[in-house]
């Protein structure tokens, strides 16, 4: 019997096994990394090509039975969210700790689903968790958790030595990203169902910088609110930390009006963000739960279905549409374009920046 607290090195995990064993006070534990089967729907396709998307539950059960008999304990580490974790756990036969992330929920003491503890401590390093176990028979025979506060308001003794290692990177950090760059007059405010005067900026600039008909952008790629004042580079890698670049595409009027439609769904549903929308105006109403367009325009001008459009956005979007959503446009091109880089320099150029809602996007009653 003995109690050893579970510290993993994450970077092992990327090694060409998908597993890791430890030995840790005598006991030997068995760690399976786990990414989360949708990973098509939050990352971008062109990162996922050559890779080969199996079940979760069937994959890792594979390598417990081929892992059990080298191991005391078997643990989990996933990325994937909660609820899928709960599932997982069902489906499994001889694992024992499920270490959870993604959907960043804060469990203050396990979840014991199958005979097996799901944790999962929360987001931006604000907790950790430190679960302590005994280990009799190659099962977990009893166990203490706790979650350890990580911030803090105040410290009693400063650590000079990670002080000095902090300063030095903030130096170099403010050099490079703290000059101002712009003067932000309204507060930009990010919203996933509707539009938001921080979509309607963002996309603007994309289709201006691209001489585009019409600019979509997927709202889940905006990260940050920023209040009105300075605006900094750092603000602009914070609310577009992704590396995606601007892309145009030729799409019909008839698929922009799915798209739009698409939009409409995205609204009402609540299944998923919406996109930010530059170019283009419509206007809808819900009629027995489900939303129905009333009017589109592009540029001003009703939508010719049989017209050609030129479209901006970003090779996530982009990705998704095409890949996930079964859209087949024509024409596309790649910018150069970073779409944080974009942003940065028309800021330069435009510093005054005064972001509204303009009526983009109208739920009727």
């Amino acid at each position: 019997m003995c109690s050893p607290a579970i510290s993993i090195k994450m970077i092992e995990l990327f090694a060409s096994k998908p597993y890791a064993v430890y030995r840790m006070n005598g006991v030997r534990v068995g760690v399976i990394g786990v990414l989360l089967k949708d990973l098509a729907g939050v990352a971008a396709i062109k990162n996922l090509e050559g890779l080969e998307l199996r079940s979760p539950a069937r994959s890792v059960q594979t390598i417990i039975d081929q892992i059990d008999a080298q191991t005391d304990m078997i643990v989990v580490l996933t990325h994937q969210g909660v609820e899928p974790d709960l599932s997982l756990a069902d489906s499994l036969r001889n694992a024992d700790v499920v270490i959870g992330g993604h959907s960043h929920t804060r469990l203050t003491q396990p979840v014991v689903r199958n005979n097996i503890l799901l944790l999962q401590a929360g987001s931006k390093t604000r907790y950790l968790g430190r679960l302590t176990v005994d280990v009799v028979d190659d099962k977990v025979a009893d166990y203490t958790y706790e979650l350890v506060p990580t911030w803090v308001d105040s410290v009693k003794t400063v650590n000079e030595e990670l002080q000095a290692k902090v300063e030095s990177f903030r130096k170099k950090i403010d050099a490079e990203y703290n000059k101002t760059i712009g003067t932000l007059l309204t507060d930009w405010e990010r919203s996933s169902r509707t539009e938001s005067n921080i979509g309607n900026y963002l996309c603007d600039v994309i289709r201006m910088h691209t001489d585009a008909d019409f600019a979509l952008l997927n709202s889940g790629g905006i990260r940050k609110n920023l209040s009105a004042g300075p605006v900094t580079k750092l603000d602009i890698m914070e609310i577009l930390p992704f590396t995606n670049y601007v892309i145009t595409f030729e799409c019909s009027g008839e698929q922009a009006l799915s798209l739009i439609r698409e939009n409409i769904r995205a609204a009402v549903s609540r299944e998923y963000g919406i996109s930010q929308v530059s170019g283009i105006r419509y206007s809808y109403r819900i009629v027995e739960g489900e939303g129905r367009l009333l009017k589109a325009t592009i540029e001003g001008e009703p939508i010719d279905p049989e017209k050609t459009y030129t479209c901006a956005t970003v090779d996530y979007l982009y990705g998704q549409l095409t890949e996930r959503g079964g859209y087949s446009f024509k024409n596309m091109q790649q910018t150069p374009y970073l779409m944080s880089d974009l942003v940065i320099e028309h800021i330069k150029n435009h510093p005054e920046i005064n972001s509204q809602v303009k009526g983009r996007i109208q739920r009727k009653k």
